[in-house]
C-alpha cells in the first residue's frame, strides 16, 4: 500500500450550507433598528436632561428670589445701621454717589453741632474721611436767616412750643437760671443789622433747664442788661406759653439779683413768689456752688465764731498744714494755694470743696483732738454741700444721692447745717447781722425742703430730685462754650458773643451740652498723609545713658536700709504710735494711703499684705481706718513696715544726686530702684515692689513742683510788697528769695 498524501486530501466545509444573501430591504430595516435605538437613548437622556434643567431652573428662580430678599433685607440692615449716625440725605449720598443734594434742617443742625464744637475738625471730617456734609457757605446761608435780637428769643421759644406741644407733665418742668458773662468792653459792628454794638462791659443771659428730663436751652440775652422781676415774671409767662413750666428759678448772690427777690417778695424764709399764669409757687434758689466759694472766701478772709464761741480761722488750717507737710501727706490734696486764693483762682469750685472736705475733717478730728468742735463743723459743711449739689439717684454715701430718697437722713443734715449757719458770726465784723452768703445757703435749705413737699403732694408725685439741675452749671457750661468756639479769643466783644450765642442755640437743639473736648480717633487714614510715627522714628536712635551700676557710696548706703526701721507689728503698734510725733502719725497715715492704694491693685495677688480680721482691733486705730467708710483696703502690719523700709532705699537712692532738688536725674531711675530693691526681697514681691517705686517716684515729682510753685509764690509777693510798700524798701531781701532753698527730707 503507498503511502498517503495529506497534501492532496480535501476536507469537507463545516458550513454545509451557505448563507444566503441578505437583501437590501433587510440590510435597511436592521440599520433602523440600530438608529431607533440609538434615538431612543438620546430621547431618554434629552427627558432626563430636560427634568434635570427644570428642577434647576426652578432652583434658580428660588434663589433669585431670596437673593432679592436678602438684597433688600440688607440694604434695610445698612440703612438702619447707618440712620443712627446719618440723616437720611446723607445715606442716600454715601449709597449712589451723588455729589449734590438738598440740604434739610436735619442735615443743617447736625452739622453745625459738629462745626461747632471744632472747625478744624469739621473740614477734616468732610474732607478726608468723605463723609457727606454741607459746605461752609451752606451753613452761613442758613444761619443768617434766623433773628437773633437781644431779649426774648422768640425763635427758640417757638423750637420750644413745638417740642413740647405734646409733652408729659414731668418733661415739661423747669428751672430758670440767669447769669452773666464778661465781655471786652470794646466797640463793634454788626455788619447783618448794619448796627453798631458796645461798648458793653458783659452780657446776661436765662437759661431753660428741665427738672426731670435732659434738656436745656438759652430763651434771653441783654447787654449790660439790669434785670427786672417783670423781665422774670415775662419769661416765666413766655415759656408757660410754650408749654414749659417753671418750678424753680436759680441765681448767685449778685446785688441786682437780691434786688429782684426783695421786689418779689422773697427772703430766707419766705422762698417762693407765685406763677403768673398758674398761681402755683416758683421757688428760689441762690447758686449752691457759688455758696460753696463765699463760704470758703468769709472763712479765710474773717473766720466764723460759732453759737457755743468756737472760732475757726485759717490759722487752723496753716495748722494742719505745718504737721502734715511731709512727702506721705493724709491730706494730700490741701496745700497753701488753698489758703492764699486771690483774683481768679476764687472761681474755682473744686479749690474750695477741698477745702471744707470729709478728709480735712477727719484730719482735724485724729491730729487736733483739741479742734474737735471745728472738725464737726467742716463735716457738717461738707455733708450739707453734698446734699445741696446730689447729682444721681444712687451713691455710696447716701448724703449724695437724689434728695429724697434718704430724706429723714438728708432733711436733719440740712437741719442742723441751718442751725449753724444762722447762729454763725463774722469775727470782727462790725454788723452782726447775717452776711449774704449766709442769707443764701439759709434760703437753699428752705427752698429745697419746700419744694420737694410741693412736688410730692402734686399730681406729678415726686418721689426724688436731682439739686444739682438746680444750680447753675448749665450756664457756665454755656458760657464755656461760647469761650471756646472763638479758639485764642475767650473775652468776645458784643457781637462775637452774640452770634457765638446763636451757634450754641443751634447746636443744643434741647440737647445736653457738654463743655468737655471731645476726642476723635481716625482707625484709618488717607494714603497720601505719612503717620506720624513714621517721621518721628528716625530721630528715636540716640541711647539712653541708663545706669549700668548703683555707684558704691549710695549702695553702701542701701546695704543697710532694712536695718535701721523701727519694728511695726501687733504687739509693737501701741508703742510705736505714742513714740511718734504728731508729724510723724501724719506721714505714718500718708504711707498707709500709699500702701493701701497698691494693695487695691494687688489684693487678690497678695492676701496677706492686707489687714486680717484678728488685726482689726488696732488702738490707736489707722487712718485708713478712721476715714473708711468699708471700700478702703487696709495695709496689714506686714505691708506698713516693707513700705517704710522701701522708702529708705528711695531716699538713699536719691540722696547724693546733683542738684539742690535732690532726685537722681540718670534714665532708668524706677527701673533700677525697683531691680535693687527686688535683690533683698523675695521675688514674688515684684509686682509690689514695681508699682510702689513708680508712685513713689511720682510722689517726689508732685512734691518738688509744688515746692517750686511755693518758690515762685514767695517771689511774686517779694515784688508785690516792693511796689506797694510806702517806704518802697522790701522785707527780705530778693537775693534770699532767689536762692531759697526748700528742706526735701
Amino acid at each position: 500500500m503507498s503511502a498517503i498524501d495529506t497534501n492532496q486530501v480535501h476536507y469537507p466545509s463545516r458550513a454545509a450550507n451557505p448563507p444566503k444573501p441578505i437583501s437590501p430591504v433587510d440590510a435597511l430595516k436592521v440599520k433602523y433598528r440600530s438608529y431607533k435605538n440609538l434615538v431612543d437613548g438620546w430621547k431618554s437622556k434629552y427627558f432626563k436632561l430636560k427634568s434635570k434643567w427644570t428642577r434647576k431652573k426652578t432652583q434658580l428662580k428660588q434663589l433669585k428670589t431670596e437673593k432679592s430678599k436678602l438684597k433688600k433685607i440688607n440694604k434695610d440692615q445698612v440703612r438702619k445701621s447707618l440712620a443712627k449716625l446719618f440723616t437720611p440725605n446723607q445715606i442716600k449720598l454715601i449709597e449712589n454717589s451723588k455729589s449734590r443734594t438738598h440740604w434739610v434742617e436735619e442735615d443743617v443742625s447736625k452739622a453745625l453741632c459738629l462745626r461747632a464744637k471744632s472747625p478744624s475738625a469739621y473740614e477734616f471730617v468732610r474732607s478726608t474721611w468723605k463723609i457727606p456734609l454741607p459746605s461752609i457757605t451752606t451753613l452761613k446761608t442758613w444761619v443768617s436767616k434766623i433773628t437773633f435780637s437781644p431779649g426774648l428769643l422768640n425763635c427758640v421759644m417757638n423750637l420750644l412750643r413745638t417740642e413740647f406741644v405734646e409733652a408729659d407733665e414731668f418733661y415739661r418742668q423747669s428751672c430758670l437760671s440767669f447769669d452773666e458773662m464778661s465781655l471786652d468792653g470794646s466797640i463793634c459792628y454788626d455788619p447783618a443789622l448794619d448796627k453798631i454794638y458796645g461798648p458793653h462791659k458783659n452780657m446776661l443771659v436765662a437759661f431753660a433747664r428741665g427738672l426731670f428730663r435732659k434738656w436745656k436751652q438759652p430763651i434771653y440775652y441783654g447787654f449790660d442788661d439790669k434785670l427786672g422781676n417783670n423781665q422774670v415774671l415775662d419769661m416765666i409767662t413766655s415759656l408757660y406759653d410754650s408749654g414749659v413750666n417753671v418750678v424753680a428759678t436759680t441765681c448767685d448772690n449778685a446785688p441786682t439779683n437780691k434786688g429782684i427777690w426783695n421786689r418779689l417778695g422773697v427772703t430766707y424764709d419766705k422762698t417762693d413768689f407765685k406763677h403768673p399764669i398758674t398761681g402755683n409757687p416758683v421757688f428760689c434758689f441762690a447758686d449752691p456752688p457759688h455758696l460753696i466759694k463765699l463760704f470758703r472766701n468769709n472763712l479765710l478772709d474773717h473766720g466764723f465764731e460759732l453759737r457755743d464761741g468756737t472760732k475757726i480761722t485759717k490759722m487752723d488750717y496753716e495748722d494742719l498744714l505745718r504737721t502734715d507737710n511731709s512727702e506721705f501727706r493724709v491730706c494730700f490734696k490741701l496745700s497753701k494755694r488753698h489758703l492764699e486764693v486771690t483774683g481768679a483762682e476764687r472761681m474755682d469750685v473744686r479749690v474750695a470743696f477741698q477745702t471744707i472736705s470729709s478728709t480735712v475733717a477727719a484730719a482735724f478730728r485724729k491730729y487736733f483732738p483739741e479742734k474737735k468742735r471745728l472738725a464737726e463743723f467742716i463735716q457738717l459743711a461738707n455733708d450739707a454741700f453734698d446734699v445741696l449739689n446730689s447729682r444721681i439717684r444712687d451713691d455710696k454715701n447716701f448724703l449724695k444721692c437724689s434728695f429724697g430718697l434718704h430724706l429723714q437722713e438728708q432733711t436733719e443734715v440740712l437741719d442742723r447745717f441751718y442751725e449753724e449757719v444762722f447762729h454763725m458770726r463774722m469775727i470782727g465784723a462790725k454788723n452782726q447781722a447775717l452776711f449774704p452768703f449766709q442769707r443764701g445757703i439759709l434760703m437753699c435749705i428752705n427752698s429745697l425742703k419746700n419744694m420737694y413737699k410741693y412736688l410730692n403732694q402734686s399730681s406729678l408725685k415726686v418721689k426724688y430730685i436731682n439739686v444739682n439741675r438746680i444750680n447753675q452749671d448749665v450756664a457756665e457750661n454755656g458760657f464755656s462754650i461760647i469761650r471756646s468756639i472763638g479758639g485764642f479769643k475767650h473775652t468776645p466783644n458784643a457781637v462775637d458773643a452774640k452770634y457765638r450765642l446763636r451757634m450754641l442755640c443751634l447746636t443744643w437743639h434741647l440737647l445736653v451740652p457738654k463743655s468737655s473736648a471731645s476726642v476723635m480717633r481716625a482707625d484709618t487714614c488717607d494714603e497720601d498723609v505719612v503717620p506720624f510715627s513714621s517721621k518721628i522714628t528716625p530721630l528715636m536712635t540716640n541711647e539712653k545713658t541708663c545706669i549700668s551700676s548703683i555707684p558704691d557710696e549710695i549702695e553702701e548706703q542701701l546695704a543697710v536700709c532694712n536695718m535701721e526701721i523701727a519694728e511695726i507689728n501687733r504687739e509693737l503698734w501701741t508703742e510705736f504710735n505714742e513714740n511718734l510725733t504728731t508729724q510723724d502719725q501724719c506721714e505714718l497715715g500718708g504711707e498707709e494711703n500709699i500702701a493701701g492704694y497698691i494693695l487695691s491693685k494687688l489684693k487678690e495677688t497678695f492676701p496677706e499684705l492686707v489687714l486680717e480680721s484678728g488685726e482689726e482691733d488696732r488702738s490707736p486705730s489707722s487712718w485708713l481706718q478712721d476715714i473708711s467708710k468699708g471700700g478702703l483696703t487696709i495695709p496689714s502690719y506686714k505691708m506698713l513696715q516693707l513700705i517704710r523700709e522701701w522708702n529708705n532705699y528711695f531716699f538713699a537712692f536719691h540722696l547724693n544726686s546733683t542738684g539742690k532738688w535732690r532726685y537722681n536725674n540718670s534714665y532708668g531711675v524706677v527701673e533700677v530702684l525697683a531691680k535693687r530693691i527686688e535683690a533683698d526681697y523675695p521675688s514674688k514681691y515684684e509686682k509690689v515692689i514695681e508699682k510702689y517705686t513708680k508712685i513713689r517716684t511720682f510722689l517726689r515729682i508732685r512734691h518738688i513742683n509744688k515746692q517750686i510753685d511755693q518758690k515762685k509764690l514767695s517771689q511774686r509777693n517779694f515784688w508785690k510788697r516792693k511796689q506797694f510798700s510806702k517806704s518802697g524798701v522790701p522785707d527780705v531781701d530778693p537775693e534770699v528769695v532767689e536762692n531759697a532753698d526748700v528742706e526735701m527730707f
